[in-house]
């Protein structure tokens, strides 16, 4: 037998134990959701449920900001429809996918109540001119979606504390653009909130549980990036026609 067949079969042993040793008397919650009293859901459940609404928030906005683009006739309004999807669809997935599941449920919550101040009251509140109202009805239908799934997992008392503290947190600290860049201070509440320190997920998880998370997030991936490309073509395209038209208005303010 040589070194390197020897050296891949002890590879090979070395990752079954690891596997049966971290998949062996693994919690069935992560240690936040023990911490905030979270009962009768196992960390994949939850997971499950954070997956499930992140591809619904995404979903609604990409409905929402289509019927814009659709609809309106001002090359302005266009542009910021598909900005707002373009860009506000990869910041939703990045909430899902937050290391624990209960951290990505409080996150896109945190997400959508920042998106609904950006469209009411802060620097997107005119973004979309007559059709203004979808991208306000759309992020606030989002955040009370984001509210009761939060509700449907957590204990009263801790839901209403955390309620009172996100909502005031993010409407303190909305987003400034269609970027959806956040400000330094949310990120660290986000990481407060996300259970990432070494007694969240990461310490908690089995290896099978790993490989499970990375297959449905590369699922989601498989569906998500060819729309980010049409996206940014659609962007292109946008921008393109905008430059056309006013180099066409220029020409035709030289004849006349």
């Amino acid at each position: 037998m040589n070194t390197r067949h020897t050296f891949s079969i002890a590879l090979v042993v070395s990752i079954a134990l690891l596997a049966a040793a971290c998949s062996t008397g693994v919690p069935k919650q992560t240690q936040l959701m023990q911490d905030v009293g979270v009962e009768d859901v196992t960390t994949r459940e939850l997971r499950m449920i954070a997956y499930s609404f992140g591809v619904h928030c995404a979903g609604v906005v990409e409905l929402a900001a289509q019927q814009i683009q659709d609809s309106t006739d001002s090359s302005v309004v266009r542009e910021n429809a598909i900005l707002w999807k373009m860009n506000a669809v990869p910041v939703i997935y990045q909430a899902a996918f937050t290391a624990d599941p209960l951290g990505a449920i409080t996150s896109m919550w945190a997400f959508c109540v920042e998106m609904r101040v950006l469209f009411t009251t802060g620097a997107a509140g005119d973004a979309f001119g007559e059709w203004q109202e979808i991208a306000v009805k759309a992020s606030k239908d989002l955040e009370a979606g984001a509210a009761a799934v939060a509700a449907s997992v957590l204990p009263d008392e801790y839901m209403a504390r955390l309620e009172t503290g996100l909502v005031a947190y993010a409407e303190k600290r909305p987003f400034d653009s269609l970027h959806f860049v956040r400000k330094g201070g949310n990120i660290e509440f986000l990481k407060a909130i996300a259970g990432s320190s070494s007694g969240g997920l990461v310490a908690a998880a089995s290896m099978s549980e790993e490989m499970k998370a990375l297959s449905d997030r590369m699922n989601i991936f498989t569906v998500t990036i060819p729309r980010q490309v049409q996206w940014q073509n659609e962007l292109i395209a946008a921008r393109l026609a905008a430059l056309v038209a006013e180099q066409a208005d220029s020409v035709l303010a030289l004849l006349t």
